[in-house]
C-alpha cells in the first residue's frame, strides 16, 4: 500500500515568534490538505496554552477544512505569552496527517500578545527598561536594510503622544549628517520612519524614491520619552545602516478586489477569505461612525 506524504500547515497568524499581537486576535491555521477530524476531536488535539495552562477556545472551518479559525472564549491578556501545539497529529485529506508546526525556536506555535495603549506600566511597559524592542529592517538578520525600505521599531514602553514637545526627535541621516525627507509616525509603542528623497512628494514610494546604496545613513532617535515614566525614562540611540541595492526593478500594477459589498451583493454572497472566512478588502464597523 502507498504511503501518503504528510500534510502540513502552510500559514499561521500569529506567525511562529511572533510579538506586539493584540489581545483579541482570532488564531487562523492554514493547511496542506483539508482536515477530516471531527470539531470533537480538534478541540481534543489542538493546543492554546498560557504558562502550561489550556486555555478553551471555539472552532470555526473555512474553505472547505482547508483553513481553521480558533476563537478564544475570553480575550487573551496583555504581554501574555502563547503557544499554539498538536497532542497528536491531526487526520487530514488522503491519510495524511499533519504534526505540530515550528519555524523557530521550541515546537509550536508561540506568540507575545502587546501591552495594553494606556494604564500603569504593568500592562502596558513589555521590559522595565525603556528601549527597542524589535524593528524592521534591522542589521545582521535576515531582513537588513534596502534601498527602498521603511523603517519600523516596537519599542518595550508606548510613546509619549507628546515627544516632540517633551523634547525629543526622530531623524534620518544621510552620509554627511543631512536630514533626509522622511515621514515620522509615531503611535502606542510604535515608530515608522518612511524616507522620501525624491523632489515632488507625489512620487514618494515610486521607483525612483530610493536611498543612495553608496552611502552610510543613521537613524537617530533622541530624548524620546515614555508615557508611563515621561520624566525619568528618556531614549535615545543611533542606527547606522547601508542600504543595499536592489534594481534593477520594475512597477507591477496590483488590483484590489471588491468582495462584491460595494456593489450591493447581500452579505451572505460576498467573496470572501479563504484564511478566516471574512469579506475581503472590507472593513466591519463596531459602532456607529459620527460626523
Amino acid at each position: 500500500m502507498r504511503k501518503s506524504t504528510p500534510g502540513s500547515v502552510v500559514y499561521s497568524y500569529p506567525a511562529d515568534g511572533q510579538a506586539d499581537v493584540s489581545p483579541k486576535a482570532d488564531i487562523v491555521l492554514r493547511f496542506s490538505h483539508a482536515l477530516t477530524d471531527e470539531d470533537a476531536d480538534l478541540q481534543n488535539k489542538i493546543l492554546l496554552q498560557s504558562q502550561e495552562q489550556s486555555l478553551p477556545f471555539s472552532i470555526s472551518r473555512i474553505d472547505g477544512g482547508k483553513s481553521l479559525m480558533l476563537s478564544p472564549s475570553s480575550e487573551l491578556d496583555t504581554l501574555g505569552d502563547y503557544t499554539v501545539t498538536f497532542s497528536e497529529p491531526l487526520a487530514a485529506e488522503g491519510g495524511r496527517q499533519i504534526d505540530t508546526p515550528n519555524a523557530v525556536g521550541d515546537a509550536g506555535i508561540q506568540f507575545e500578545t502587546r501591552g495594553s495603549f494606556s494604564g500603569p506600566a504593568s500592562i502596558t511597559n513589555s521590559a522595565a527598561d525603556f528601549d527597542i524592542a524589535w524593528q524592521v529592517p534591522a542589521n545582521n538578520s535576515p531582513f537588513e536594510a534596502m534601498n527602498f525600505s521603511t523603517f519600523r521599531l516596537a519599542m518595550t514602553h508606548p510613546i509619549h503622544p507628546d515627544w516632540k514637545a517633551l523634547g525629543g526627535s526622530i531623524q534620518l541621516l544621510d552620509g554627511s549628517g543631512e536630514v533626509v525627507p522622511a515621514m515620522v509616525l509615531v503611535k502606542g509603542n510604535r515608530i515608522t520612519v518612511d524616507p522620501c528623497v525624491v523632489e515632488d512628494p507625489r512620487d514618494c514610494g515610486s521607483k525612483d524614491d530610493v536611498l543612495d546604496t553608496g552611502q552610510t545613513y543613521t537613524l537617530r532617535l533622541e530624548n524620546l520619552a515614555s508615557l508611563t515614566s515621561p520624566e525619568a525614562d528618556r531614549f535615545s540611540e543611533e542606527i547606522a545602516f547601508t542600504p543595499r541595492e536592489t534594481g534593477p526593478t520594475v512597477v507591477l500594477q496590483q488590483s484590489a478586489v471588491d468582495s462584491g459589498l460595494a456593489a450591493g451583493i447581500a452579505e451572505q454572497d460576498v467573496t470572501r477569505s479563504v484564511l478566516n472566512g471574512q469579506a475581503i478588502n472590507g472593513v466591519t464597523l463596531n459602532s456607529v461612525l459620527q460626523g
